[in-house]
């Protein structure tokens, strides 16, 4: 019977083993057993899950053949694994089609579109198929005004998250602590640190649960602030804050990454050496990025500083075991050749040359601009030297 196949059908889903799963769909069209709605929803959730995004979408064409229509279900499992895709664009065709064969979308189908326009940053395209749900009649739920939030958030637009936050308000939907990160980011975005402490205090205040991301934002705040001490602190409340969640791996890279780039854009050096030095002794791996945020040393220091400052970076990596990467090299080769030590920027190259600096394929190109820079006014003055 179909319910039987359908039971097999959807172990085998679950299994992810989808192959087997098509199979039993040739069987039971051999046995002149006909699928239904529930036969193709399984199947499109099967190839969603195995990112078989295509293949999912074919099954559409199939009912279509046979005179199945889709319902909401079997949209949303298409719209879900486009979500999950950033396939923005197809999801917002997918919910045209969706109304067009007369299947109302429900909240679930919005906030996948939702949610897949914010992932890949088109807060205005996010914006639309918000204005479109509500046009239809759908309130938005907590999840849908978080995720435009995360957008808002990510793009800096206070103005909008303020009223957003207003709005949900009115609607007496208390703003979680995903909602109110989201708030304290666009404050972060715009370099409005007070406000976003601000935030975080009133957060603390009303018993919300400080976790990782939140406490990290009070971080950075801090070190905007150019609070270095605070800022340390509110280090050591994020390593706590992990640990009780027994999320130590949390406390990675990207933490320290914030801070480092966050205490040189506030002109302090000594702190941000200290940032990474607390790093190394964490036996935290540095990055790519890592190195990205230690290169923003020109916003901090100028001359033989400069070129002192990235020196020590690269011994205390060198030190710790670690390689120091592209980023450093080409921000350590600049600051030499702008402070005129052009013999260093020479061993420096020689010193790359030997390994000793990890040059990845996203660094090629500065340094090469970089390199033949120095080669180029070494060149010059040497023939300056001997007019």
């Amino acid at each position: 019977s179909v319910v039987s196949f359908n039971i097999m059908i959807n172990a085998y889903a679950r299994a992810k083993l989808v192959d087997r799963a098509f199979k039993l769909l040739l069987e039971m069209r051999r046995a002149n057993c006909t699928p239904n709605v529930i036969t193709y929803t399984t199947l499109v959730k099967a190839c969603v899950s195995a990112g078989q995004m295509d293949r999912a979408k074919s099954l559409l064409s199939d009912m279509d053949d046979l005179g199945i229509a889709p319902d909401c279900a079997t949209y949303n499992a298409i719209l879900k694994g486009l979500a999950a895709k950033l396939r923005w664009m197809e999801a917002g065709e997918m919910l045209e089609k969706m109304e067009i064969s007369g299947v109302c979308p429900d909240v679930l189908s919005y906030s996948y579109v939702i949610s897949a326009c914010v992932r890949a940053r088109k807060v205005q395209q996010a914006e639309k198929v918000l204005k479109q749900m509500q046009t239809m009649g759908i309130l938005p739920n907590q999840y849908v005004y978080s995720t435009m939030m995360a957008g808002y958030g990510q793009r800096g637009l206070v103005d909008r998250a303020q009223t957003l936050i207003k709005l949900m308000q009115e609607r007496k939907m208390r703003p979680n602590e995903f909602t109110m990160s989201a708030l304290i980011e666009a404050y972060l975005k715009r370099g409005l640190a007070p406000l976003a402490l601000e935030v975080f205090e009133k957060l603390q205040g009303q018993g919300f649960r400080i976790d990782v991301v939140l406490a990290t934002q009070a971080m950075r705040a801090h070190a905007m602030k150019g609070d270095v001490p605070a800022a340390l602190t509110a280090l050591a409340k994020v390593r706590a804050v992990a640990k009780e969640g027994k999320a130590m791996g949390v406390v990675g890279p990207v933490v320290y990454n914030e801070l480092i780039r966050e205490l040189l854009v506030a002109r302090k050096p000594e702190a941000a050496l200290t940032a990474f030095q607390e790093m190394l002794s964490a036996r935290v791996v540095p990055n790519h990025k890592t190195f990205v945020s230690l290169s923003q040393a020109d916003r901090a220091l100028a001359g033989m500083a400069r070129v002192e400052f990235c020196l020590n970076v690269v011994g205390m990596a060198r030190e710790a075991g670690h390689t120091p990467m592209g980023p450093l090299y080409v921000e350590t080769l600049t600051a030499a050749v702008d402070a005129g030590e052009l013999d260093l920027g020479m061993l420096l190259m020689q010193d790359a040359g030997a390994g000793g600096f990890a040059i990845g394929k996203q660094d090629r190109k500065s340094v090469k601009e970089v390199e033949l820079r120095v080669i180029n006014v070494h060149k010059a003055s040497r023939q300056g030297q001997w007019d």
